[in-house]
């Protein structure tokens, strides 16, 4: 893959990979019964929503440019 069909496939990865992180953390989050480690997740759990609404953004952003990924103007 090249070009905007590598772009849309990485979005596509990531928009998948954060969703079933977020997924997993949110499992772990009501049944990990160590402290360290509810800790560790209550504390990443906010990240990677925020990380999946990003990778959904750019993927939707991608679509509405024909697949083109662009920097915002930065």
């Amino acid at each position: 893959l090249e070009g905007t069909a590598f772009d849309s496939a990485y979005l596509e990865q990531q928009v998948l990979a954060h969703e079933a992180a977020v997924n997993a953390f949110t499992i772990a989050s009501d049944a990990v019964e160590n402290q360290a480690l509810q800790s560790f997740v209550s504390e990443n759990l906010p990240i990677l929503q925020e990380h999946l609404q990003m990778a959904r953004q750019l993927m939707q952003q991608s679509t509405m440019t024909g697949g083109a990924m662009t920097d915002g103007g930065n």
